[in-house]
């Protein structure tokens, strides 16, 4: 142990205790030296006797020796160190320093060395160990000690200040900024305070505690509030945004009332509802995804019934509002992110919906598999209802013919029923989509029953067909087996009859054998039978027992049709004879040609009688054919031939009027508005072409009766002419009817047919159609030129263009005055042509009204010309201020001219307005008298212009006038200002102020002092004026002195130089130096 101690040993020891290093040292030192002694002593006794004891004891001396020489080297150093430190001031407490100082202007540090906490522990320590140490450390640790407590106070504040921006959340630094700038402050006035003045650092720890605790007591609460909403979004995280909408409300909804409580005692709290708002985004843009990725088994649910409407399988409600619905909550869920609000002022939430756009592909693309998935659950169930598509009743008809058909249709309804009642799902869920089946279910049990019933109803109909058929075809056949036969064609009628009869009984007899079959049919499968099948037995008996008696009942009615013919044949000769008489007495005679009416009469005794022996011949024909097919000689039948001779020539001869009459009716038949105007030229063809055919004719009665009628027509044909009624007004068609001597009808709806038949009162009285005509004609050239006059009333207007007056206000004058004058005196020529008219007094009243029209329309124009053109020439003046004596005079002119420009504008601009101005020829008078008054006003004003400056004579009174109500337009000045001075081309402005001078040549002289352009032309001219003058006075003056050819312009180099010349040579004449 002694040979093994070492001073090393202490660092393990160091470890352990929580002491200063010289202080581990010493006690060690300290306490291996009691255990040297302690060995010694108790060696002594024990080991005294050994051989090796005195080595023993040499080891103990050099060990006491080595820890001797060890305590002391130890002490010295830490002795030396401690007051070299202290006396170099890097260990000790600068009491003149401040208490705490800045690294780098960010980190706080307290101005106490963290040494001098360890120097008073060792101090401290070593003084109870029993060791003598120096004054000037023991001085160094008291004020040390004395200010330690403070140090660590404000070592306290420094860690806070320098760790507080890491433990504050940085969104709520900005609410913090109050607490942390008055804790700033605070800091900030460490150089005033130093270890010195005790009391001044107590209160300075004293308010860095205080802020201190505030900002930490700010801090904790803020982060309370931050974990609160923490926690409300971490939920957020977690909570379906599809199904938990009103959760996702209400927390936050919540969160915002944190926001808002928070809010109350902090402000600049932007940048931490940004933060909350970036966070409540990450949430809902994740649930939004989730959604989208579930959407479909997500989506609330919607019912929907598989229904069978209009022989269709189809969804209740339509698959088009199934789609909308749909695509609605889709809708509804996608815009979710656009109505969400947030705990921020600006939204972010509605770019979730941009930045997820690429999603929606798929989302669309799923709903489609959806869609697809019911279209798939349709057709699983579009077999089950196919036979609500069809007519079942059609098919029965057309497919079951036998007892078998119906026998197999009865079993395979049977089948179906059952295995319909095996179907026992009421309903399927297809994702947000439940299907109710409980109705296409309902359906296909009705489809069945009406299979059944179809079958049903067209069994029995078939049955029921056949008994009918086989009832009407025993019914129709003992109808014509029971009928007589009374001529040849009957018999043989019969008996064709008869055999077509048996050969049907054949087809007939398989029918009731199948009715047989049917009813039994029926009877099996519905327990109904049909009755009449067992009565149609029977009946059917009966008929084969007609039909074998029938053939002996057609021989014995041969025999009686025989017999009948004579009596028939008697019958006809009489009738020949009573039409032969009949004839003879009414066909037409040479004394009934009296008149066409006659014609027509006889002409339809002709017809009828035609048609009465037409019957007769068919009669005739028929008994001779029953005579030849029975055998028997043909019939004598008197006068026969010499009847239907007479009546084919007198058919002959009356034809030819039958056509006449014909073709003078279709020309009578067309409109008089369309034929009128080639009347005379179908008549005249008319009567050329009958009247060739007639002469041709063999002369009699008939055709006298028709030349005549032709003649009656050629007189018709020229006075034609007066009936157009081209010009006719509807008084004069009145007039032509009463001429006619007949009642007034419409001119639209006569036709050529009502002039022929009143040819002859038109014909008498063909020179009073010509007057007519005549006047009609006269009226239509007046009735005209006054319609020419209305339409120009209507269509005159006034051109007009837009004007903008002194004041800035525009409005809108006439143009082209002389075009619409020159028009009125072409319609007042046009109206003294009507009047030299015979004509005129029919309308005379008209003309007169548009007489005095015309007259003030001309007077109008003429005082509105003149005033318009006063008005556009003396308006700048008097608008413009300039004339202000007879200002109030010219407004009034100004306000009725610009009220009769408003009244035309609110009329479209239409000449005939200014007929219905009310006392517009007063007002126009008036308004010409007032313009010569201003006009001579200002006249005498510009007098009094040029007398004040004479340069305005130069000008005319328009040039002058212009000068004066536009003397601020430089355009207006660089314009007149040439003709005012003969050697001023141009003048330059700089803002409203003359500066320069210009000449033809393009000379500038500017100007000693801008001369000022104002409103009043003659003073600012006349400071021109002067200020010419005085500028070339000086510039003369300058040349004078030195003359420069670039400087100054020609006119003041020239008189320059004649001045120099003058001068040189009156001194040189006194000296007689001329040369």
């Amino acid at each position: 142990y002694i040979a093994n101690i070492s001073i090393d040993d202490c660092d393990s020891s160091q470890k352990l205790l929580n002491m200063p290093p010289v202080v581990v040292r010493l006690h060690w030192i300290h306490q291996t030296e009691t255990k040297v002694y302690d060995i010694e002593k108790s060696s002594e006794g024990l080991f005294g006797d050994l051989g090796t004891y005195q080595t023993l004891v040499k080891g103990l001396d050099a060990a006491k020796k080595e820890l001797k020489n060890v305590h002391t080297d130890f002490l010295d150093k830490w002795t030396r160190e401690t007051g070299s430190s202290i006396a170099s001031r890097t260990l000790g407490l600068k009491t003149d320093d401040p208490v705490v100082y800045f690294e780098q202007g960010k980190l706080m540090h307290v101005n106490y060395n963290p040494r001098l906490v360890g120097l008073i522990n060792e101090v401290r320590m070593i003084s109870v160990m029993g060791y003598n140490i120096p004054m000037h450390i023991q001085e160094a640790a008291e004020v040390a000690k004395k200010f330690m407590n403070q140090a660590r106070s404000l070592q306290q504040v420094a860690t806070f200040h320098n760790t507080i921006g890491d433990r504050m959340i940085a969104s709520q630094r900005p609410m913090m900024l109050t607490a942390a700038v008055e804790l700033a402050k605070l800091v900030r006035e460490q150089h005033t305070v130093t270890w010195s003045n005790t009391s001044a650092v107590e209160n300075y720890i004293t308010k860095l505690q205080t802020s201190v605790e505030r900002l930490n007591k700010e801090n904790n609460l803020l982060a309370s509030y931050h974990m609160q909403i923490k926690d409300k979004v971490v939920f957020l995280m977690d909570t379906d945004l599809l199904r938990s909408q009103q959760q996702w409300k209400e927390i936050l909804r919540e969160i915002r009332d944190i926001i808002t409580k928070v809010e109350e005692k902090f402000s600049n709290s932007k940048s931490w509802r940004a933060h909350w708002e970036h966070q409540i985004y990450k949430a809902l843009e994740h649930q939004y995804q989730l959604g989208i990725e579930a959407l479909n088994h997500n989506l609330p649910e919607i019912k929907i019934d598989l229904v069978y409407r209009y022989q269709n399988l189809q969804y209740s409600p339509p698959m088009e509002e199934i789609r909308m619905k749909y695509y609605s909550q889709l809708k509804r869920f996608l815009a979710i992110p656009l109505y969400i609000r947030g705990v921020s002022d600006t939204c972010i939430f509605p770019i979730i919906v941009e930045n997820n756009a690429h999603r929606f592909s798929r989302l669309f693309s799923r709903a489609e598999v959806l869609f697809e998935k019911l279209d798939k659950l349709c057709d699983e169930w579009r077999d089950w209802v196919a036979l609500g598509s069809m007519d079942i009743d059609y098919l029965a008809r057309k497919y079951l013919a036998t007892a078998d058909d119906w026998e197999f249709n009865f079993r395979a309804s049977k089948n179906w029923g059952q295995e319909i009642a095996k179907l026992i799902c009421s309903e399927r869920k297809v994702d947000c989509f439940t299907v109710n089946l409980t109705p296409v279910s309902s359906e296909i049990e009705l489809h069945n029953r009406r299979y059944w019933d179809a079958l049903t109803s067209s069994l029995l109909g078939s049955i029921l067909e056949d008994v009918a058929s086989l009832e009407k075809f025993v019914y129709e056949s003992k109808k014509a087996l029971q009928v007589q036969p009374k001529c040849l064609d009957e018999v043989g009628e019969a008996s064709f009859l008869y055999r077509q009869i048996m050969e049907k009984t054949k087809d007939m007899q398989r029918v009731l054998e199948g009715v047989l079959k049917k009813n039994k049919t029926l009877a099996n499968w519905t327990k109904e039978k049909v009755d009449q099948v067992f009565f149609l037995t029977s009946i059917w008996d009966n008929f084969q027992t007609l039909l074998n008696n029938q053939q002996n009942l057609i021989s014995k009615q041969v025999e009686n049709m025989k017999n009948n013919l004579s009596s028939q044949v008697e019958k006809l000769v009489v009738e020949i004879e009573r039409f032969a008489l009949c004839w003879d007495q009414m066909k037409p005679k040479e004394e009934t040609f009296i008149s066409s009416d006659n014609l027509q009469s006889c002409m339809q005794i002709i017809k009828d009688k035609r048609r009465e022996w037409d019957h007769i011949m068919e009669i005739i024909n028929k008994l001779k054919n029953d005579h030849v097919q029975f055998g028997m000689d043909e019939p004598s039948l008197p006068n026969f031939s010499e009847i239907e001779e007479d009546l084919k020539q007198q058919e002959s001869v009356w034809q030819l009027f039958d056509d006449f009459k014909n073709e003078l009716d279709q020309i009578a038949k067309e409109e008089w508005i369309i034929v009128r105007n080639k009347v005379q030229a179908k008549m005249n063809k008319f009567n050329t072409d009958w009247t060739e055919k007639l002469t041709k004719t063999l002369t009699t009665g008939l055709i006298v009766c028709l030349l005549h009628d032709l003649e009656e027509y050629k007189e018709l044909v020229p006075v034609l002419k007066y009936l157009k009624g081209d010009m006719f007004g509807e008084n004069h068609w009145i007039e032509l009817f009463n001429i006619l001597g007949t009642t007034y009808k419409p001119v639209n709806l006569l036709v050529f047919g009502d002039f022929l038949n009143l040819r002859k009162m038109i014909i008498l009285g063909a020179n009073a159609l010509q007057d007519l005509n005549n006047r009609a004609a006269g009226e239509i050239v007046i009735r005209q030129a006054l319609t020419e006059l209305d339409i120009w009333e209507v269509e005159a207007k006034f051109d007009h263009t837009s004007h903008i007056d002194s004041k800035g206000q525009s409005l809108h004058l006439i143009l082209h005055f002389k075009d619409i004058m020159n028009k009125v005196g072409d319609n007042q020529c046009l109206l003294q042509s009507v009047k030299s008219s015979s004509n005129y007094e029919k309308f005379r009243d008209r003309a007169s009204i548009w007489e005095t029209r015309l007259t003030d329309l001309d007077q109008f124009l003429c005082s509105l010309n003149q005033i318009q053109r006063k008005w556009v020439y003396l308006e700048p003046i008097f608008g413009g201020g300039t004339l202000t004596m007879e200002k109030a005079r010219f407004e009034r002119v100004d306000r009725d001219l610009r009220g009769i420009l408003k009244d035309l504008a609110a009329g479209e601009w239409r000449v005939n307005i200014l007929c219905r101005i009310p006392h517009l020829h007063n007002t126009l008078q008036v308004l010409t008298q007032q313009l010569a008054h201003c006009q001579k006003s200002l006249l005498d004003y510009l007098e009094m212009k040029r007398l004040r400056f004479p340069r305005f004579y130069f000008l005319s009174d328009d040039d002058l006038l212009e000068i004066l109500g536009q003397a601020n337009k430089q355009q207006v000045v660089q314009s007149h200002l040439k003709k005012l001075f003969s050697g001023i081309h141009g003048v330059i402005f700089q803002e409203d102020e003359i500066i320069a001078l210009q000449s033809l040549q393009g000379e500038n002289v500017f100007l000693k002092n801008p001369v000022l352009v104002t409103s009043n032309v003659e003073e600012w001219l006349f400071s021109l004026c002067e200020e010419m003058k005085m500028t070339l006075k000086l510039l003369v003056i300058e040349c004078m002195k030195q003359p420069d050819p670039v400087k100054y312009p020609s006119q003041v180099l020239c008189l320059a130089e004649r001045v120099s010349f003058t001068t040189h040579c009156e001194k040189a004449i006194p000296a007689a130096a001329l040369k």
